[in-house]
């Protein structure tokens, strides 16, 4: 770990520089960010019988999230925004920026956007290993992950 902080110093490039990008669903609040996007425009897995049970995590789910134009071309702005909030953010010396994406319930469309925005800007950013991209999903405990059986 020191080696880490020395090489870090040696650079002149703060330890803290980070992007948290959360995921949650509207219908458990809101969540206090520096920006939110709102996804429930991306077509909703929820209503696919076959992947209503499953998470934005899921290649199967996430494929169908981000299978249009629009839904990529979303994602891909989204990820170029969020290096141009950073950069903001380090002229004021601002540590951390937190990035909230919500759809209904938190597990399906903005899972899916959260996770493939954080593997573009991992990309992007390479060569800055500095840079810290932290991901979170609120509202993981609530998932829905089996149906419910129904007794008569």
């Amino acid at each position: 770990m020191r080696d880490i902080i020395s090489e870090a110093k040696s650079e002149n490039h703060s330890l803290t520089e980070k992007v948290e990008i959360w995921s949650f669903g509207y219908k458990f609040g809101f969540l206090e960010a520096d920006a939110i996007f709102d996804v429930r425009f991306l077509p909703n897995p929820y209503y696919d019988e076959n992947l209503s049970c499953s998470t934005g995590k899921d290649s199967a789910c996430s494929a169908f999230v981000l299978q249009n134009v629009e839904a990529q071309d979303f994602v891909a702005k989204l990820a170029a925004l969020i290096l141009a909030l950073r950069a903001s953010a380090d002229v004021i010396r601002k540590p951390v920026i937190k990035i909230a994406v919500g759809c209904t319930g938190g597990q399906h469309r903005s899972v899916a956007v959260v996770e493939e925005v954080a593997r573009q800007l991992k990309y992007m950013t390479a060569p800055k290993p500095y840079l810290y991209i932290e991901v979170h999903h609120r509202d993981a405990a609530k998932w829905v992950l089996s149906k419910k059986t129904v007794f008569s």
